[in-house]
């Protein structure tokens, strides 16, 4: 496909996509299993309302680029408002 479908609710972020060959989706759920002791929590779901959004996959294969710099990735959208992809990187920003 050429987008995904991005809904989020309290509970879980669903990613959505419908091409030519096929779909799939995959949620992911708030809190979820630690992969090594010191990590405590891998997802954390902070919202004001539930939000559906479809996303150019050009558009965030972009951002996914950026993965390797940071341990986290902070995405924030709305149904009015355009996606915002932040890593934090140490004291750069």
């Amino acid at each position: 496909g050429e987008s995904v479908t991005i809904d989020a609710t309290k509970e879980s972020v669903r990613f959505s996509v419908r091409g030519d060959l096929g779909s799939g989706s995959i949620a992911i759920r708030s809190g979820g299993m630690a992969i090594d002791k010191k990590d405590t929590q891998l997802t954390a779901i902070n919202m004001r309302q539930p939000a559906c959004v479809s996303v150019s996959l050009k558009f965030l294969s972009q951002f996914t680029k950026a993965t390797p710099l940071s341990e986290t990735v902070r995405v924030e959208f709305s149904n009015d408002c355009p996606m915002l992809v932040e890593y934090p990187i140490g004291d750069m920003g």
